[in-house]
């Protein structure tokens, strides 16, 4: 019998379980994939070689739509804080070559020029949980609170709240 062909007159939506399964395990090896082509351009990278790179345009763009499926960035978090490392060139270079906002800057120079905002603001901005819950923790900001609501990140927002209450309370208390 074929995979995911109803058996014993099973009605096809009680097979959920198994195709959520493998949607979880597909974008789950789509955000490695994604990421890792990323997180091998580095610095050399310009407007001259970024062709070479065939898939980086499409990983810049669709990465973070996988990881957010499903809750797969749970299982990518190594992989996005290595992305998300400011004082490696990875991060400049992702968003050289797609930049969703508004004020979009891609391939505009010739070569990654450091962003102008931090990595924090596009955690927020993407709804990446676990990724800006660390980088909270890390450096506390206030500022982000208004991207996250923005683009509806509730989770986000409520994290940021509470991180950010907690970090106002004195130690004594």
């Amino acid at each position: 019998m074929l995979d995911g062909e109803p058996t014993c007159g099973a009605h096809p939506r009680r097979l959920a379980p198994s195709h959520s399964t493998r949607g979880c395990a597909h974008n789950s090896c789509a955000s490695i994939l994604y990421l890792g082509i990323l997180l091998r351009l580095d610095d050399r990278v310009d407007r001259g070689n970024i062709e070479d790179f065939s898939l980086a345009r499409y990983a810049a763009q669709y990465w973070a739509r996988r990881a957010r499926a499903m809750n797969v960035s749970s299982r990518i978090k190594d992989k996005m804080e290595c992305l998300f490392d400011p004082d490696k060139p990875h991060f400049a270079t992702w968003l050289w070559i797609y930049d969703e906002d508004p004020w979009d800057t891609s391939m505009r120079t010739i070569r990654p020029e450091k962003p102008k905002a931090v990595p924090l603001y596009y955690a927020a901005r993407l709804g990446l949980r676990d990724l800006a819950e660390d980088l909270i923790a890390e450096h506390p900001a206030r500022k982000f609170q208004h991207i996250a609501v923005l683009e509806g990140h509730c989770d986000i927002v409520l994290l940021l709240l509470i991180m950010l209450d907690a970090a106002l309370i004195p130690p004594h208390y």
